[in-house]
């Protein structure tokens, strides 16, 4: 919970419910009865949702597989890692066993700031790209997109900022005017 508070606070996130950012910080290495891997699966969703609207209304002249190729960008597992190292994602992770008897302790003598820095976390390959997309479910899980936009943008991915969809995106309609070349058949036919 401590890490889980860390991170909502050195890294800006929405006030996501603590018991789903200790589940998204979780790995499955860590043999917890829970991981962060079903946040990671609605993660994933969000996170292709998010990139392909806001690059749908960003881009509005390209085609679809234009707007493919610069989605697949986004998503890809080299961008999330990048994201995840710039924000310093890996301090707030649970990587080690919940097991006491294997936790490393300082005995006399040593400065725990020293220890800290002697003691390594390993974690597996692409934890840091599952995190980050657990953050986004567990954001999701706990206030719908508007969470998760925030979460994406406080993350450093590219979903437009965190201005509300539907503020955002919302067009006035506006009168269609009628091409010169069909007013005479309006007329002919009586209908608008």
């Amino acid at each position: 919970v401590y890490r889980a508070r860390a991170a909502r606070f050195a890294l800006g996130l929405p006030p996501i419910t603590d018991l789903h950012l200790v589940e998204a910080y979780t790995v499955p290495n860590s043999m917890s009865s829970f991981s962060n891997q079903r946040l990671e699966t609605l993660g994933d969703l969000v996170l292709k949702v998010a990139t392909s609207v806001h690059l749908f209304n960003r881009f509005p002249a390209c085609h679809e597989g234009q707007l493919d190729r610069k989605r697949s960008i986004c998503i890809r597992n080299s961008t999330l890692l990048a994201h995840a190292k710039e924000v310093g994602l890996e301090e707030f992770l649970t990587v080690e066993t919940q097991d006491v008897r294997s936790w490393p302790y300082v005995t006399d003598g040593h400065d725990l700031e020293e220890a800290s820095r002697r003691v390594t976390r390993q974690m597996p390959r692409r934890c840091l790209q599952d995190c980050m997309e657990a953050t986004l479910g567990a954001a999701w899980l706990s206030g719908g997109m508007d969470f998760a936009l925030r979460a994406g943008t406080a993350l450093g991915l590219d979903f437009g900022g965190t201005i509300p969809w539907s503020l955002r995106y919302s067009r006035d309609s506006e009168p269609q005017t009628v091409p010169p070349v069909f007013g005479e058949l309006q007329d002919r036919l009586c209908y608008r």
